[in-house]
C-alpha cells in the first residue's frame, strides 16, 4: 500500500536535522532549553511547574513530554510561541497539559491573527488536559493544526483557534467545551494564501474515532464554526457530535460536508436548536454510499435540519440514515429547505413519519430500494421512482429515516405480558425487526452508541412459517411488527417452528423457535377411596417426573412426592396429621417445568385447563387403647400400672418387666400399629415378646420399636420387655414412655410408668472422746483421752463391704497400740494389730461388711503430749466401702474436738538411782574406813519444765539404816558435793543439791565419782561384820526460791 508523507512528518524530519536535543528536569533548565535557539527538541524526564516566566526564540520545536505533566502558572500563563518571521514547525506531544490560572488565549498561543498563528505547522499528539483552567489547548489563528494518536482534550473555552484541522488515520480525539458557551474548534478567522492553514479543511482521517461536545448548556455555537471551508469524514471514521445547539452549520458559501464509505456520522443536539443549519448560498451537505447518517434531535415546532438559501442534501445509497426530531409537537419536523434548496435521496429505502405520529412507532409511509426521491423548495412535491411517494411534502414529516438492512424474525416470549407460542396457543406469533438505528440520546460521553430496534410497521413485512411437518403459513405484520398464523390444534411442547422475514427486495434467514411448555399434566388419579385413617395416598398414570402436592380443605400440606417413570406415585402425610371426616383433599400435579394443575377449570390462551383432583374422605377408622404395668421379676412384688412404685421395689441388679397391652376399641381393623417405647438409658433391655412370641431385638438408642401388623375390632396386642436396673440409676426415679400411634393424633395414646430405685447407701459417721485422767471436762498435756470412731450403713437396702475407717491422729496425741480395737456389725470385739496404726500416727481399719443400718466401731487410747498445749486438737475420720465397684462409696469426714490447756511446766525427780555400790569384799580394818562408790543402777535427773525456773533443794535420809544381819552400819554413808562440805546422810533429810535447772533436764549423777563428788561409805574401826549390807534412801524435791 503506498502512503504519503504529510507536511507536518516532513517538518520534524527537519527539525531533528537542524538542531539540538535537550532532557529538562527542572523549570529552570526549561527555561533556558525554551529560549536556545540552538535547541529543536526538548524532553520533559519529569512533572515540571513553571516557577518563572519564559521567553521564547522563533524557531522550529518539539516538545515530548514523555506523559509528564507541564503545569503553567500566573509566572508562565502559557507557552507563548507569537512570532511573524517566517514558517515554523511546533509538534507537542505525550503531555498533560495543566495550568493554575485561566490564560487569557491558549495554553499554546501562536496568536489570534492569521499573521501570526498562520506562520505554524502544528503537529499534535497524545495530549491530555487536566484540572479546569485550561482555556484552550492551541491558539493558531490561520494555522495548519494535525491530530494523531488518543487525545483527551476539555478546555474552558473553545478547544482550538485553527486555520485547517486534519486527524491523522486512526485517530483518537475527545473534545469538551465545558464552561462558556463557545465552539470546540473555532475557525475564528479565514486564513489565507501563505497561511499554513489556507485549505481551511476539517478532515477526519479514516479509521478515526472523533468525539466532540459540550457539557455547558449555551446553543449558540456550533461544533466546528466558522470559517472552515469542508468538513469530510473518512472511510470507516466515527463522527460523533453533541450539542446543546447546532452539531454542524454551514455558514460560509460553497462550504460543504462529505461522509464517506463505512463512515458514521452522528449528530445529535440536545437542547432546542438544529442540528444541521445552512445559512448561506451554496454549501452541500453528503452522505456518500455506504455511509451512516444519524441525525437526531429535538426541536419543537421547528425543523431539526434547516437548509437555506440554495442548498443541497444528497444521502445516496447509504448503509442507513435516520433524521429524526423526536418532539412530538405539532409542526416539529425533520427537514426545512428554502425555496431553492435540495433535499435528494437516492438508491435507498425510505420510511416516513407524520408530524401526528409517534417518532419511534411504525412509519406512516414505507418503500424499500428507492432508486430516486427528490424534493425542491420549501413546500415542494417530491418526485421519486416510487409511485407512492410522489408529491411527499417535507413540511409533514417529523421522521426521515432508511434502515437498508435485511430483516430478521424475532420470537417474542410474551406479548402484554402473556405468554406466546407455547403449547396452550393455537396462534403462532413472530416479529419483524427491518433495522437499528441510534436512541435519542445519542453517544455518551464515552462515545458509546445505544442502538435501538425498528419493526415493520402494517403490511411493510411478511413471515413465512414453517412447521415440523412441513406445512407453511404466511403472515403479514401489523402495525407493530408482528406476523401471525393459526391453526386448527395445538402444537405439542418442544415442536420447532421457523421463519424468515420478507420486507420489499430484503429477504432475511431463518429463525427459529420452540414451543414452550404451559399446559400442566391431566388431573391426578387415584387407586382407592381416602379413609381418615389412611396415613397416605397412592396413584397411577401420572405424569413421569411430575411433583405431588395435596391440600385439606383449602390448607397445604407440607409433603410431596414425586411420579416413577411407570407413573404410579405415593405420597405420605406428615406425622401427626390426618385425613379429617368428610374433608376434601384436592390432588396437584406440577410437572418439571412448573406448570401445576390449577384449582379450578381455568381458560389460558386457547385452551382449557382442568381443575386438579377433589377427593371426600371415608369416616371410618380404629380406635386405640394403651395400658402398662412394671413388675420386679427379682423381688415378685406385684405389677404396678402407671403410679409411682414403692422407692424400696428396685435396686441394682433388679430385674424388671415392662407390659404393653395395646387395644383396638374402633370401627375398623387397625392395620400396622407402631408401637415405641423409650426405655429409659439407665436401663438395659434383655428380652422382647409380642403376643408371646420373642421378638428379634430392634433397640436403637434405647427405643424399642414394634409394628403389629394387625389388631381387629375389640381385639389387643401384648408385649412384653424386659430389661436390668443398671447402676447409673441409683438414687432415680426411671420413667418408661410407652406410645403407640401411626402417625394419627387420634390413635395416638401413652403409657408411663416411675421406679423409684434404692439409693446407694450412704456412710455415715460420728466420733466421740473421753479423758480417762480427768472427768472436770479439761484436757491437759499428760491426760489419756480414749476415741471412738461410728461408722453407719443408714441404707434400707444394699450391703456395703470392704469397710475402710481411715483416720488421720493428730501428731501429739501418742497412741498406746494395746487399746487399738474394732467392734464389728456382730457386735464381736477385736483387739487390733499393731500394724493399723502406721509411723506417721495414720491409722486404717478394715471394718468388712456393713448391711443397712449396722455399724462397726474403732476405739483406741492416747496420751496428750506437750507440743499441743494451749491448741484445738480435732480428729477427724472418714470412710470408703464397696457396693457397686470398690470404694464407690464415701462417707462425709466426721471430727471431734478439744483445747488443751496452757502448760505451765512441772518441777519433778524424774530418776533415782536404783542402787549403790561400794564394793565387795570389803576388809573390817582396826581404823575408821572410807570407801568411793564403785557403781550405780540408775541416774540422779531432776528435770524443770516450767516457764519460769527457779531454785530447787535436793534432801536425803536413810529411811533405812546399812544392815545386815543383826549389824547396822549407823549414818555410814555420806555425800561429798562438787563444793562445800560432806554431809552424812542420817535418818533426817538434810539438802545435797540446791541448785536452778538451766535446762529442762539436770542429770545429777553424771559427775559422780569414787574420788570426787558423790556417794562414801563410812566404817569405823572394828564395826560390822561379814555379810552384805542393804539399805534405803528417801529422796525429797523441793521448790525453794531464793
Amino acid at each position: 500500500m503506498k502512503t504519503t508523507e504529510t507536511t507536518s512528518e516532513k517538518a520534524m524530519k527537519r527539525m531533528a536535522r537542524a538542531g539540538t536535543e535537550v532532557n529538562v528536569t527542572t523549570w529552570a533548565e526549561f527555561q533556558v532549553a525554551w529560549k536556545d535557539a540552538t535547541v529543536s527538541k526538548i524532553n520533559l524526564m519529569n512533572d515540571l511547574k513553571a516557577t518563572g516566566s519564559i521567553s521564547f526564540t522563533a524557531r522550529s520545536l518539539e516538545l515530548n513530554g514523555n506523559g509528564h505533566k507541564l503545569e503553567l502558572t500566573a509566572y508562565a500563563p502559557t507557552l507563548n510561541i507569537v512570532q511573524s518571521k517566517a514558517i515554523y514547525d511546533f509538534h507537542m506531544h505525550d503531555l498533560i497539559a495543566s495550568c493554575t490560572v485561566a490564560a487569557d488565549m491558549g495554553y499554546l498561543d501562536a496568536g489570534i491573527a492569521v499573521s501570526n498563528g498562520g506562520k505554524w505547522r502544528m503537529r499534535l499528539g497524545n495530549i491530555k488536559t487536566e484540572g479546569s483552567k485550561v482555556q484552550r489547548i492551541v491558539v493558531a489563528t490561520g494555522g495548519e493544526m494535525t491530530w494523531y494518536g488518543v487525545n483527551d482534550i476539555s478546555t474552558c473555552a473553545e478547544n482550538v483557534y485553527t486555520g485547517s484541522t486534519v486527524f491523522e488515520p486512526g485517530t483518537q480525539y475527545t473534545g469538551n467545551v465545558s464552561v462558556y458557551n463557545y465552539s470546540v474548534f473555532y475557525y475564528n478567522l479565514p486564513a489565507v494564501a501563505g497561511n499554513t492553514g489556507e485549505s481551511k479543511e476539517f478532515t477526519v482521517g479514516e479509521n478515526s474515532i472523533i468525539q466532540i461536545g459540550q457539557t455547558q448548556n449555551g446553543t449558540t455555537y456550533p461544533a466546528v464554526y466558522m470559517n472552515y471551508a469542508a468538513m469530510t469524514i473518512g472511510e470507516n471514521a466515527i463522527f460523533n457530535v453533541i450539542m446543546p445547539g447546532n452539531a454542524v452549520r454551514m455558514q460560509n458559501t460553497n462550504s460543504s460536508f462529505t461522509a464517506k464509505k463505512g463512515a458514521i456520522v452522528n449528530l445529535t443536539s440536545r437542547a432546542n436548536a438544529e442540528s444541521v443549519y445552512a445559512t448561506v448560498s451554496g454549501p452541500t451537505f453528503t452522505a456518500e454510499a455506504g455511509s451512516y447518517l444519524y441525525i437526531i434531535g429535538v426541536r419543537p415546532g421547528q425543523p431539526l435540519v434547516k437548509m437555506y438559501s440554495t442548498t443541497t442534501m444528497t444521502i445516496d445509497n447509504p448503509a442507513g440514515y435516520d433524521i429524526r426530531n423526536y418532539d412530538k409537537g405539532a409542526n416539529s419536523r425533520a427537514i426545512e429547505l428554502s425555496t431553492t434548496g435540495t433535499f435528494n435521496l437516492t438508491n435507498t429505502d425510505i420510511d416516513l413519519w407524520k408530524t401526528t405520529s409517534d417518532p419511534l412507532g411504525p412509519s406512516d409511509l414505507t418503500s424499500a430500494k428507492v432508486a430516486n426521491f427528490k424534493v425542491y423548495s420549501t413546500n415542494g412535491a417530491a418526485t421519486s421512482s416510487e409511485a407512492s411517494l410522489v408529491g411527499v411534502k417535507l413540511p409533514d414529516y417529523r421522521r426521515i429515516a432508511g434502515m437498508n438492512q435485511i430483516p430478521t424474525v424475532e420470537w417474542p416470549e410474551k406479548i402484554a405480558d402473556q405468554r406466546v407460542n407455547t403449547d396452550a396457543d393455537k396462534t403462532i406469533t413472530a416479529r419483524v425487526k427491518i433495522g437499528e438505528v441510534p436512541n435519542n440520546d445519542g453517544p455518551t460521553a464515552e462515545g458509546k452508541v445505544t442502538y435501538i430496534p425498528v419493526y415493520a410497521s402494517e403490511g411493510q413485512a411478511s413471515v413465512t412459517f414453517i412447521d415440523e411437518a412441513g406445512q407453511t403459513y404466511t403472515g403479514i405484520t401489523d402495525k407493530d411488527g408482528y406476523a401471525r398464523y393459526t391453526v386448527d390444534s395445538f402444537y405439542k411442547a418442544g415442536t420447532t417452528i421457523s421463519g424468515v422475514a420478507t420486507r420489499g427486495p430484503y429477504t432475511g434467514e431463518s429463525a427459529s423457535t420452540t414451543i414452550s411448555d404451559i399446559t400442566p399434566p391431566p388431573p391426578a388419579k387415584i387407586d382407592q377411596p381416602i379413609k381418615v385413617v389412611d396415613r397416605s395416598i397412592s396413584g397411577s398414570e401420572a405424569e413421569a417426573g411430575a411433583t405431588i402436592r395435596i391440600t385439606i380443605n383449602g390448607e397445604t400440606v407440607d409433603a410431596s412426592a414425586t411420579v416413577a417413570s411407570d407413573g404410579k406415585w405415593k405420597l405420605s402425610l406428615p406425622k401427626g396429621l390426618k385425613f379429617p371426616a368428610d374433608g376434601v383433599v384436592q390432588i396437584f400435579l406440577k410437572d418439571t417445568v412448573g406448570n401445576e394443575n390449577p384449582v379450578a377449570e381455568t381458560a389460558v390462551h386457547d385452551a382449557i385447563f382442568q381443575a386438579a383432583t377433589k377427593v371426600t374422605t371415608l369416616n371410618v377408622f380404629p380406635l386405640s387403647t394403651l395400658t402398662q404395668t412394671v413388675t420386679n421379676l427379682t423381688t415378685k412384688a406385684p405389677p404396678v400400672e402407671s403410679t409411682p412404685m414403692d422407692p424400696t421395689l428396685a435396686i441394682v441388679g433388679d430385674q424388671l418387666r415392662y407390659t404393653l397391652t395395646v387395644g383396638n376399641v374402633g370401627s375398623l381393623e387397625w392395620l400396622q400399629a407402631v408401637v415405641d417405647d423409650i426405655v429409659p438409658s439407665e436401663l438395659t433391655v434383655t428380652q422382647v415378646t409380642l403376643d408371646g412370641v420373642e421378638q428379634t431385638l430392634n433397640v436403637i438408642s434405647n427405643n424399642v420399636s414394634l409394628t403389629i401388623p394387625k389388631i381387629a375390632v375389640n381385639q389387643e396386642s401384648v408385649i412384653t420387655i424386659d430389661v436390668v436396673v443398671t447402676k447409673e440409676t441409683v438414687g432415680k426415679g426411671v420413667l418408661n414412655q410407652a406410645m403407640v400411634a401411626d402417625g394419627d393424633e387420634s390413635l395416638k395414646k401413652t403409657a408411663n410408668t416411675l421406679v423409684q430405685v434404692a439409693a446407694q447407701p450412704i456412710i455415715k459417721n460420728t466420733q466421740t472422746v473421753e479423758n480417762l485422767t480427768d472427768n472436770s471436762g479439761k484436757f491437759n498435756v499428760g491426760d489419756t483421752v480414749k476415741y471412738h470412731l461410728n461408722t453407719t450403713n443408714t441404707a434400707n437396702r444394699g450391703t456395703v463391704t470392704d469397710t475402710t475407717i481411715n483416720n488421720a491422729i493428730p501428731q501429739g496425741l501418742r497412741v498406746d497400740p494395746a487399746t487399738l480395737k474394732l467392734t464389728d456389725a456382730t457386735g464381736e470385739e477385736t483387739v487390733l494389730p499393731a500394724s493399723s496404726l502406721s509411723a506417721d500416727n495414720r491409722l486404717s481399719v478394715n471394718a468388712g461388711s456393713l448391711a443397712g443400718g449396722e455399724t462397726a466401731t474403732v476405739t483406741f487410747e492416747a496420751k496428750i503430749q506437750l507440743d499441743l498445749a494451749e491448741t484445738n486438737v480435732k480428729n477427724s475420720f472418714n470412710t470408703v466401702a464397696t457396693y457397686l465397684s470398690p470404694n464407690d462409696v464415701q462417707s462425709e469426714e466426721a471430727s471431734v474436738s478439744y483445747v488443751v490447756e496452757a502448760y505451765t511446766g512441772v518441777l519433778s525427780l524424774a530418776a533415782v538411782p536404783e542402787s549403790l555400790s561400794f564394793g565387795s569384799n570389803l576388809a573390817i580394818k582396826p581404823i575408821d574406813k572410807s570407801y568411793g562408790l564403785v557403781s550405780k543402777t540408775g541416774d540422779l535427773i531432776v528435770t524443770d519444765t516450767r516457764v519460769v525456773r527457779s531454785q530447787w533443794t535436793l534432801d536425803a535420809r536413810m529411811s533405812q539404816q546399812l544392815t545386815a544381819n543383826a549389824s547396822e552400819l549407823i549414818n555410814a554413808l555420806s555425800f561429798k558435793p562438787k563444793t562445800g562440805n560432806e554431809t552424812v546422810i542420817t535418818d533426817t533429810f538434810s539438802p545435797l543439791y540446791s541448785e536452778t535447772n538451766t535446762t529442762d533436764e539436770n542429770q545429777l549423777s553424771s559427775h559422780w565419782s569414787d574420788n570426787g563428788e558423790g556417794f562414801y561409805l563410812n566404817v569405823k574401826a572394828g564395826v560390822g561384820i561379814a555379810g552384805s549390807y542393804q539399805g534405803t534412801i528417801e529422796w525429797v524435791l523441793k521448790d525453794t526460791p531464793a
